[in-house]
């Protein structure tokens, strides 16, 4: 049983190094285009590992690829995806905050607040990466007791690894579902479409409340049919068309 476990650990290990090297190798392509000026040649090589990964490295990349290739509002909403895997980093901030500059976006979703900010820094340590770890490291510990259990008898010791491993096991496998469910339901949009018109509710029947322009963030608070309903900010909320919005979701 043991070797069986460590065979399928190292096997996984394996598979996931021979991976990353290839990963690492086109990234480091994808690097070689950009610091040659080849910005274009950069995104096709980085938006094709962005197919099968997700790295707030490889967002940075790509936003600033569209950023020096001029266009703005993608480089937005690739920064904001950066962000989301490594907030609080101060060079994503500092190119999020020139993009809004150029973009003149200055108003921007309320800041969240102190208990938000904490919860924020304590997933962006505790990656979904590392709950997976931690839930296959649960998953091993427990099967190890009741492997033990079954082989030796009932003992006082086991007894208590099996229920102690197993509670914990349910609460990583609890807490992993609800950080994988929030990361792909995320509420976070970008404007893409110039003077899209916010109005009063959906359909274009509608009062326009106002334009927005490309590139602002909005939370998406409510979907009816091709409609959405969003905010910009605590005062403004009304409706826009879906095709006009981005989400900042990470596959």
């Amino acid at each position: 049983m043991k070797k069986t476990i460590i065979t399928l650990i190292l096997i996984t290990f394996m598979i996931s190094s021979v991976f990353s090297i290839g990963m690492n190798s086109k990234f480091a392509s994808g690097n070689k285009y950009y610091d040659n000026g080849e910005y274009q040649k950069a995104l096709e090589v980085y938006l094709k590992i962005a197919e099968e990964i997700s790295n707030w490295k490889l967002f940075y990349n790509i936003g600033n690829s569209y950023f020096k290739s001029g266009d703005l509002v993608r480089a937005k909403i690739n920064y904001l995806k950066a962000e989301r895997l490594k907030p609080f980093d101060k060079s994503i901030e500092q190119n999020l905050r020139i993009t809004d500059e150029l973009l003149g976006d200055r108003a921007g979703l309320p800041e969240p607040d102190f208990i938000t900010k904490t919860l924020m820094r304590f997933e962006s340590f505790i990656t979904i990466n590392v709950l997976s770890v931690l839930l296959l490291g649960a998953l091993i510990i427990f099967s190890f007791f009741t492997f033990k259990l079954i082989r030796e008898g009932r003992s006082k010791g086991l007894i208590y690894g099996i229920l102690i491993s197993f509670i914990f096991l349910i609460f990583i496998s609890v807490y992993h579902i609800h950080r994988v469910s929030n990361f792909h339901n995320n509420k976070h949009a970008v404007i893409i479409v110039p003077d899209s018109n916010l109005r009063s509710g959906p359909g274009r029947e509608n009062t326009i409340l106002f334009e927005i322009s490309p590139g602002v963030k909005i939370r998406v608070i409510d979907v009816h049919r091709d409609w959405v309903q969003v905010t910009a900010s605590n005062e403004i909320a009304g409706w826009i068309e879906k095709k006009n919005i981005e989400r900042i979701s990470i596959q």
